[in-house]
């Protein structure tokens, strides 16, 4: 065991003055930093603790996480009206597909689809997104979590559920693809 880790737990000192701020997680064996959080996790404070998972996650792993945290609590104007709507689920698909890490759609950008569609037969009071998704990334958790996240969103700033309607399908294709389609329509 490294001895300034064993320094550390010997002397039960706490995270903050045992590990220097210019070390990282690849600084030091991985077993060590386990078992070094084995014996301190509950010696340390909560300024330790964030510290420290700092040290273990990298920055695109926070920015993720505060990704994330944006789309799950955001919240904007109520909607009621089907062409804001629309335009709210096309500039929030957009903004999060860009951003969110980790996830396996495949396609670069959401394509669109109303009553003028040709794949999909819709009415003009209709509208679908979609982008594909590979058979071996149906049950990613990262992806579902993400999927299900942006219908939260959608759901969330409806004004009048009883007006405007949002689901999310994945149908299977060809090949091995599925289709992850968000339909949106008006009752009319």
């Amino acid at each position: 065991m490294n001895n300034y880790i064993q320094k550390c737990i010997d002397d039960e000192m706490f995270l903050a003055s045992c590990v220097s701020l210019n070390e990282t997680a690849n600084d030091i064996n991985q077993i060590e930093l386990a078992n070094f959080i084995r014996e301190n996790l509950h010696k340390m404070s909560d300024t330790e603790m964030i510290n420290f998972h700092k040290k273990i996650v990298s920055p695109n792993q926070i920015y993720n996480d505060l990704v994330i945290f944006e789309l799950k609590n955001i919240q904007y104007t109520l909607i009621d009206d089907f062409g804001i709507f629309i335009k709210f689920m096309e500039t929030n698909l957009s903004r999060y597909h860009t951003k969110i890490m980790n996830t396996y759609l495949e396609d670069n950008e959401w394509t669109f689809h109303d009553h003028t569609s040709k794949k999909y037969p819709l009415k003009e009071n209709e509208i679908i997104y979609e982008n594909s998704l590979h058979k071996s990334h149906t049950d990613d958790k990262v992806t579902f979590n993400y999927l299900t996240e942006l219908l939260n969103l959608f759901i969330r700033h409806i004004s009048n559920k009883d007006k405007l309607k949002i689901s999310l399908k994945l149908i299977k294709w060809s090949d091995g693809i599925y289709w992850v389609v968000y339909k949106g329509y008006k009752v009319i």
